[in-house]
């Protein structure tokens, strides 16, 4: 996966917390890989659009 480690990531620690918010409760190494999944999706959707957008 092409991450940048940019300051703008969301930090395992936080995303446990938010999603214990919602009563999902989840263990670090598991919000490590949600993360992971979001991120990578995002930079499929975002390609995807730009790809969609040069082909108009």
């Amino acid at each position: 996966m092409m991450k940048d480690n940019t300051t703008d990531e969301i930090s395992p620690e936080k995303a446990k917390l938010v999603l214990g918010e919602d009563g999902i409760d989840v263990t670090i190494d598991e919000a490590k890989i949600i993360l992971d999944f979001l991120y990578l999706i995002s930079e499929i959707v975002v390609d995807q659009y730009l790809n969609l957008n040069d082909s108009l």
